[in-house]
């Protein structure tokens, strides 16, 4: 509609333009159980040659060796009550994933597509460098820093941190259809292998026009 803002329409036409794309693919339906018998043997192998881990590492033992890592079409919630550590953990888990993607030039891991909806890009940006130089978060917003932390642990780790493929959107109050678009857009443009999403509560519904192509 034309009273949509320029970015709506933009995301509503790139939709369009993907469903005409997928139109001639297949869309469901039955397979053939030898197919399925194929991936699933292929799956056993990769989890046998790589010690049991046939899927994407969360980089954290315990969960990995109960999950063998995250799958294609997994769908992965976690909930607790508020305060608990969710959007670190859930940080965590997606800076491994990208940071054994660089480390291993794409045969590890996966490029991890991040949509923020309550926290910006730069507060995760500080968690992570937090993290990585071992500086509390709070010290680095306040500065409460010196020379020698800023020059030999800071500098350093950002430079290394900047080839992580690691994408953050951090729109507030996204809608669904605008959230998959843009998923898709990033999966086309840079494939990514992993989304995470912090928190589900706070996205949007689609709007009545949109919900006829939801899945």
């Amino acid at each position: 509609a034309a009273d949509e803002p320029a970015a709506e329409q933009i995301e509503h036409a790139e939709q369009e333009l993907f469903d005409v794309a997928e139109r001639g693919r297949s869309d469901g339906g039955f397979i053939d159980f030898k197919r399925s018998l194929t991936q699933s043997v292929t799956m056993v192998q990769s989890a046998f040659r790589k010690g049991g881990l046939s899927g994407v590492a969360t980089g954290l033992k315990d969960l990995d060796d109960k999950l063998g890592g995250l799958h294609r079409s997994d769908l992965v919630i976690l909930a607790s009550r508020p305060s608990m550590g969710k959007t670190a953990l859930a940080t965590t888990i997606g800076f491994n994933a990208a940071k054994a993607f660089a480390d291993s030039e794409g045969k590890e891991g996966a490029r991890v597509a991040f949509f923020s909806l309550e926290m910006s890009a730069e507060q995760l940006a500080t968690r992570v460098l937090a993290g990585q130089t071992g500086i509390p978060s709070d010290k680095l917003r306040k500065g409460d820093i010196d020379d020698d932390e800023f020059t030999h642990q800071i500098v350093p780790v950002a430079r290394q941190l900047e080839q992580i493929p690691f994408f953050v959107d951090d729109t507030g109050a996204i809608n669904i259809s605008a959230l998959r678009t843009r998923a898709r857009r990033l999966k086309r443009t840079h494939g990514i292998g992993l989304i995470i999403v912090d928190y589900l509560q706070l996205v949007r519904p689609a709007r009545p026009r949109d919900r006829k192509s939801v899945v």
